[in-house]
């Protein structure tokens, strides 16, 4: 089986900060790199050098050499079109796509496997490809357009899922996603079946945490889709320390503190980016507990129930406990209950909440090892590979 792959987020190295689909394209590709006959990526997401790329698969890819300059002033000159008119030109697609279907046709591949973001034009561009070389789709779904447009308040991202959605999913040979939730979401609005994909995790190094401390730890931005559960965290532990003379504390690893925090004690909350994973890692490590909220308000219902939290990875990785908190529908909460996990809480409920970090300042237990294993079982590269190629064939 010979795949070739498109994608908008250039496979970045492990070492270097990456965002949106760019970590877990090193990954998914690594997993599946001796199948794999070129990658084809474009600077349609964030900015690149050759020097960023992954250097186990850099001889695979094939990308778009456009000075930085000119990529800013094309996706400008886009998004203005498209404001003002309504005309979606995509013009550095436009612009490579006779090198995009040379290399994939050349490659002589049997199919052509797109991961996929948020933004719905990357399923047309996939979709657009997949006709051109006449080469079967599967693509990777990792968040439901239509929710993330509506979010967006972008309308034409909005009339594009309405109008072409339905037709592009039932166009696609083979859909692999990044949750259960989004899986049963397909098949009930779009009448589609697809494939649980679990994000991919290796696990570079082993910590000391030979300290211990009062940190709730908290991976990741603090956006409003976590926020509820966060004021939530902050005024028990609060709660706490005013009851016990205690001074358990949160930890952000964020530069800015959201202004929702500012009634709170700020002697209680600790808050910086951390230099390397390394790091991060230890202060998970030596950390009472990492939390995973997801909103409980029913505007995100979708979103919540749909996408996954890839921070929860690194905790899996790296955490002696971890309480997931969030609706019964959260994908966190779904995750932890197929796996067997402790400690979750699918109620929004202070009292409980107080409950459970009562019990972890006050017990000794230690779940990295039960964390470990479904790291392993799930989320290792062999798993990925399995589960790619078994599907494909």
């Amino acid at each position: 089986m010979k795949i070739a792959i498109y994608t908008d987020d250039a496979p970045i190295r492990e070492e270097l900060l990456a965002a949106g689909l760019s970590r877990i394209n090193t990954r998914f590709f690594a997993s599946i790199k001796e199948n794999i006959t070129t990658i084809v990526v474009t600077h349609q997401g964030r900015y690149f050098s050759k020097d960023d790329l992954d250097a186990d698969l850099r001889s695979k890819i094939v990308f778009m050499n456009i000075n930085q300059f000119f990529v800013k002033v094309i996706k400008k000159v886009t998004k203005k079109t498209e404001d003002l008119f309504g005309i979606d030109l995509d013009l550095l697609y436009r612009m490579f796509l006779p090198k995009i279907l040379r290399t994939i046709n050349e490659s002589n591949s049997d199919y052509l496997f797109v991961p996929l973001g948020a933004n719905i034009r990357g399923y047309r561009r996939a979709i657009d490809i997949s006709e051109k070389t006449r080469l079967p789709l599967a693509v990777f779904i990792g968040d439901e357009f239509k929710n993330y447009a509506v979010l967006s308040e972008n309308k034409n991202s909005i009339e594009m899922c309405d109008r072409y959605l339905y037709k592009w999913l039932h166009k696609t040979s083979k859909i692999f996603v990044i949750s259960n939730g989004m899986k049963k979401f397909l098949a009930k609005q779009y009448d589609v079946e697809s494939e649980v994909l679990n994000l991919p995790y290796r696990k570079k190094y082993d910590v000391k945490d030979d300290e211990k401390s009062n940190a709730v730890f908290f991976l990741g931005n603090a956006s409003h889709f976590y926020q509820d559960g966060l004021v939530d965290m902050m005024d028990i532990i609060c709660d706490y320390n005013a009851k016990h003379d205690s001074d358990v504390y949160m930890r952000f690893t964020i530069d800015r503190l959201p202004d929702i925090f500012e009634k709170h004690h700020m002697r209680y909350i600790k808050y910086g980016k951390i230099d390397t994973d390394y790091n991060s890692s230890r202060e998970i490590s030596e950390a009472l507990f990492c939390f995973i909220p997801t909103s409980f308000d029913a505007k995100y219902r979708v979103m919540v129930s749909t996408s996954f939290p890839s921070k929860l990875m690194e905790c899996l990785a790296f955490a002696k406990n971890i309480v997931v908190y969030g609706p019964e529908y959260s994908s966190s909460v779904d995750y932890f209950r197929q796996n067997n996990l402790k400690t979750c809480l699918s109620v929004k409920d202070k009292d409980k909440l107080f409950g459970i970090l009562d019990d972890m300042i006050m017990s000794k237990d230690d779940y990295s090892k039960e964390y470990s294993q479904v790291i392993k079982d799930n989320h290792s590269l062999n798993y990925l590979k399995s589960t790619i190629m078994n599907n494909l064939r």
